[in-house]
């Protein structure tokens, strides 16, 4: 069914149940792209609810219709920033190159890994690396670097609200008192 509302661009209509609100709400849509993402279908959709663009994932979707109702479908430059340009589902018009430094020890993960396909890697001369990717969203990358324990290191804190640094720079350093 969302598969043909894309070729036929025909809007949906579903209920949709976000992880943070108690109660599902309709969304009528008009679906422009769908993407797998960690082990999930996300659809990318101008929500004429909210008047603008969203993300919904297939699996928080009930009581999916397809509508009669037909669209034109919009040019790639108005949605392509909700589904590349940084790290990771969050996107956004606006992103900031994070810099991480990585420890001799974890260099090697990171070097066959493919964060982003503009992420730069430089290898640093004590054999560690510095990794630099763009990034709409902190919740994400938090989340990414969090699985590397003490192994890692902001090179640009500025890139940062002073909160989230203050709680990874503190979580990083538990992590190197219990290796």
């Amino acid at each position: 069914m969302i598969s043909h509302s894309l070729i036929a661009s025909r809007r949906l209509r579903f209920d949709y149940r976000s992880p943070v609100a108690d109660q599902p709400i309709t969304r009528t849509v008009e679906p422009h792209h769908l993407q797998y993402y960690m082990a999930s279908w996300v659809l990318t959709a101008r929500c004429l609810l909210r008047g603008g663009w969203r993300k919904f994932y297939l699996s928080r979707m009930e009581g999916l219709h397809l509508t009669d109702e037909t669209f034109t479908p919009r040019p790639a430059d108005q949605w392509k920033h909700c589904v590349e340009g940084a790290f990771g589902i969050f996107q956004g018009e606006r992103t900031i190159d994070v810099v991480l430094h990585f420890t001799p020890f974890r260099a090697g993960w990171i070097r066959e890994q493919c964060w982003h396909p503009d992420q730069r890697i430089i290898p640093l001369d004590d054999g560690g690396l510095e990794l630099r990717l763009p990034v709409a969203d902190f919740r994400e990358i938090k989340m990414k670097i969090l699985q590397f324990g003490a192994t890692w290191r902001w090179l640009r804190r500025r890139i940062c609200d002073g909160r989230l640094l203050r709680k990874l720079g503190g979580w990083r350093r538990s992590m190197s008192a219990d290796s």
